[in-house]
């Protein structure tokens, strides 16, 4: 089951609910709020895919659901009074993406379901009670299941490219988890004996510059943990990178490498196609990881 499928089954399943529960209500029609930190035009594919996947499970869009969606274009200020708004359309679940939407809706919706998604740490940022078990009225879906996860990934980008000793840190200053994320990335990055520079943003329109501070660093590698704004903007982010790469060092390139990590194990030959791989493991992929790094010939 893919993020769009699991997202959507859950919004729609709490909407089943009370439906059963009252058999007189059959016509009702059924109102999502929709949350999220984004401007529309940054994330309207996943809006969009949101509607796909409420039309395969029978939910169509004014005839048995509404969907108010609000858009804080990259203003988390702006969150508290987007989702009181939400509980005063009178929504009977909140869809919530980052966890700055999450706590808005959770602060002004005490009762109201909440289904998260493109979350971080929500246990340690205080969304969640446990992965296991929520508890209270959120539920949903998660970029990194813990901080640790930060180190592990540091490994992977320095087993991946074996050279680098100077990496670049770009980290999300305006998310809660910002100086959890930090010190599990030092932590890893010591004990790998690399040198590091952090490089922090709070908006989008803050990567240009941040990047342009990377690439003066002469750095061999750069480090862009999952976060729900650079997911937003992964292309963006990787179009800076390679930019910024060629800009410094013409005889290098850029290495792309994406890891993905399974909840079952694949029956395949060997040598397969890229196509063949994405098909068979749709619905299997619990995370995926993107790595960038430089390579550069020898003589």
């Amino acid at each position: 089951m893919d993020r769009r499928t699991f997202i959507v089954t859950v919004a729609g399943g709490l909407l089943a609910a009370p439906l059963a529960a009252e058999g007189q209500q059959v016509g009702r029609v059924y109102r999502i709020g929709y949350l999220t930190v984004p401007s529309r035009a940054t994330a309207q594919g996943v809006a969009d895919q949101f509607q796909h996947g409420l039309r395969d499970l029978g939910w169509i869009e004014g005839q048995n659901v509404v969907v108010n969606y609000r858009f804080a274009d990259s203003n988390v200020d702006r969150l508290p009074d987007l989702a009181a708004e939400l509980v005063r359309l009178g929504a009977d679940v909140i869809v919530a993406g980052a966890n700055a939407a999450v706590i808005a809706a959770k602060n002004a919706a005490t009762t109201t379901p909440i289904v998260m998604f493109l979350t971080i740490d929500p246990v340690d940022a205080g969304l969640v009670a446990s992965l296991a078990r929520p508890g209270g009225n959120v539920t949903g879906l998660t970029l990194t299941a813990g901080p640790e996860i930060y180190g592990k990934q540091v490994q992977l980008l320095k087993d991946a490219f074996p050279r680098i000793s100077r990496v670049g840190i770009l980290l999300n200053r305006a998310t809660a988890t910002y100086a959890h994320a930090l010190r599990e990335i030092e932590i890893a990055i010591r004990a790998l004996r690399m040198e590091w520079q952090v490089i922090a943003v709070r908006d989008p329109s803050e990567l240009e510059s941040a990047f342009a501070a990377l690439s003066a660093a002469r750095l061999d590698a750069i480090f862009v943990p999952l976060d729900s704004m650079f997911y937003q903007h992964r292309v963006r982010l990787a179009e800076l990178a390679a930019k910024s790469r060629l800009q410094r060092s013409p005889p290098a390139h850029l290495d792309f490498l994406r890891l993905y990590a399974l909840d079952t194990t694949l029956a395949l030959p060997l040598h397969r196609l890229k196509a063949e791989l994405l098909k068979a493991m749709a619905g299997d992929i619990v995370t995926r990881v993107d790595l960038i790094g430089r390579s550069k010939r020898t003589a």
